[in-house]
């Protein structure tokens, strides 16, 4: 579950050139799919043959490892940790809400809701969502660099979400995915912080 690239090189400041992150390219050739990014935690659910689950989030790396060029890694939720018990609710009601949702093996989504990243889109019941086209808006949307710092605004509403604004886009391919938030070229309000 490793940290999906920005789509464009970041500066001193934190935002984005228009250099494209080496391996990004195939975005801009028009490779893949964009889909809207949703603001919560990334969570991967592996899906068994016999009907069962289990559910893993990200150890990102301290600043001490991270200089030491050490990966985030997958680590198993613990259902007495406070914050993972609010990730497996999220999977649990995507579970019982799309009983027939036809996923097995390794799927990675984000969950969001109440206590999770700041319930962006305010929420009243935790949710996980897959990272894939039949459950995240498609976006039909430009790729270059200018076109994308004028598609994200701050204004710019969530498809999923309507009146909440959206977060960013991220790209999808078979063999990779790259994201550009709106914070990327612009500075955003935090108005969804309680």
């Amino acid at each position: 579950m490793n940290k999906i690239n920005t789509l464009f090189i970041r500066n001193e400041e934190f935002k984005v050139t228009s250099e494209v992150m080496p391996g990004c390219e195939w975005v801009l050739e028009g490779e893949g799919v964009a889909t809207e990014k949703l603001d919560g935690t990334n969570v991967m659910v592996v899906f068994h043959q016999d009907g069962s689950h289990t559910i893993h989030k990200r150890k990102n790396p301290n600043r001490e490892e991270k200089k030491l060029d050490i990966q985030p890694i997958n680590i198993p939720v613990d259902p007495e940790n406070k914050g993972d018990k609010y990730l497996i609710e999220a999977v649990e009601n995507f579970i019982v809400n799309v009983p027939d949702h036809g996923l097995y093996g390794v799927k990675y989504g984000e969950a969001i809701g109440p206590k999770i990243n700041k319930n962006r889109y305010e929420l009243e019941e935790r949710i996980w969502i897959p990272f894939t086209p039949r459950y995240i808006s498609q976006l039909n949307c430009p790729r270059s660099y200018d076109e994308l710092k004028e598609f994200l605004t701050p204004e710019r509403e969530s498809i999923m979400f309507p009146g909440y604004p959206i977060e960013g886009v991220v790209f999808h391919t078979w063999y990779s995915s790259a994201k550009i938030k709106v914070q990327d070229f612009h500075k955003v309000k935090k108005q969804y912080e309680k």
